[in-house]
């Protein structure tokens, strides 16, 4: 993932309860009840942000 894009997607993220988003490596850091993730392609990002905010 794009450094650039990753910064932009974790700032976005800041503010949604319990769930924490961190660039890291290129990629990005998920923190979600305990649980981590770490996501270097977008496209696997997505459908697991969808997945636990019940938009699915």
């Amino acid at each position: 993932m794009e450094a650039g894009r990753a910064k932009q997607i974790a700032s976005g993220f800041l503010k949604v309860n319990n769930c924490q988003v961190k660039e890291m490596d290129g990629g990005l850091l998920v923190q979600y009840h305990g649980e981590t993730a770490y996501f270097v392609r977008e496209s696997c990002f997505w459908p697991f942000i969808y997945r636990i905010s019940g938009a699915m």
